[in-house]
């Protein structure tokens, strides 16, 4: 009980922290003054996020009875709960930050159904296209054992739409906000690093993360922020989000970022813990990882979007 009130406490307090005071301050300041007020805002647009997620979960736990806070090994119920949890979360702080701290019209955050073709090709060439190019070169080279399972078409479906809210729900957040206000104030490259090193410190309490982790979500924070900047949309960094955790965990049966997914298509069982297969993390804690991502990486400074698109 006590827990709750500090939330609720919290919450309140920041919110008229929020928009009552630095509204106000950003009449008054100099260019590297917006700079440090933007890194407030982002500070504590992630704490209100935070606590968005724990007052949602704690109101779904009282009427399910189902803990919607992920643990190492969720059920679907669980999954698809805290999905629309978090999905909810981002809508509204994004919404409220949006329109009441940066006082700006809401453009359907980059969301352009014209580029949705296009985005979509990007994505998935540059998150499921790593993910099984990854698996395959790990099974031909014997660092996993690879079964079929019995798994439901029903359960496939429900996978997908659970990861489907948790990548548009993550990339509203990290893309669609976080970048957004770091491109406002200073170069595009920088705010890219920075945005790629908040969303790979944000999942440092991840089971068995490690340095490697670190670095393969710090990369892939990167790939999504040049999709974003790239194809001025959303659509692109969705897809590739999606596809990266839809491929690794509800397909070929990897841990996500160190927690199990349930009821994959397959069962991949590594032979040994080491930094080829990613042990107990999964894929993204493998130099394998790193490698085809840094490739990705250079092949999408290299190469424009306009020679991407020909392709299709």
């Amino acid at each position: 009980m006590d827990f709750i009130c500090v939330c609720f406490v919290q919450y309140w307090i920041l919110t008229l922290f929020v928009f009552f005071k630095l509204p106000h301050m950003k009449k008054k300041v100099t260019i590297s003054d917006e700079i440090v007020i933007t890194f407030g805002k982002i500070i504590f647009f992630i704490i209100m996020y935070t606590v968005s997620v724990a007052v949602l979960g704690l109101f779904i736990y009282l009427i399910f009875k189902i803990n919607p806070f992920v643990d190492n090994n969720p059920s679907l119920s669980q999954s698809l709960l805290s999905a629309f949890t978090n999905f909810i979360a981002a809508i509204f702080v994004v919404h409220v930050f949006r329109k009441y701290v940066d006082s700006k019209i809401i453009r359907v955050m980059y969301l352009n159904i014209r580029k949705f073709k296009e985005d979509t090709f990007l994505g998935f060439i540059t998150g499921g296209g790593i993910i099984i190019v990854g698996f395959f070169i790990s099974y031909l080279v014997g660092n996993i054992d690879v079964k079929l399972t019995t798994t439901s078409c029903l359960n496939c479906i429900l996978n997908l739409i659970i990861f489907l809210i948790i990548a548009f729900s993550e990339e509203l957040i990290f893309r669609g906000y976080i970048l957004n206000k770091l491109i406002e104030v200073m170069s595009k490259y920088w705010a890219l690093v920075i945005s790629a090193f908040i969303f790979a410190f944000l999942h440092i309490f991840n089971p068995n993360f490690s340095i490697i982790s670190f670095l393969n979500i710090f990369l892939a924070g990167i790939l999504l922020g040049l999709l974003f900047i790239r194809s001025k949309s959303l659509w692109a960094p969705i897809i590739q989000h999606f596809s990266w955790n839809y491929f690794q965990g509800p397909i070929f049966g990897y841990k996500i970022s160190g927690i199990q997914t349930s009821d994959a298509l397959f069962v991949s069982t590594i032979n040994s813990n080491n930094l080829i297969n990613g042990g107990n993390f999964g894929f993204e804690g493998t130099l394998l990882c790193l490698v085809l991502q840094i490739i990705f990486i250079i092949f999408l400074i290299i190469k424009s979007k306009t020679c991407l698109t020909k392709i299709l």
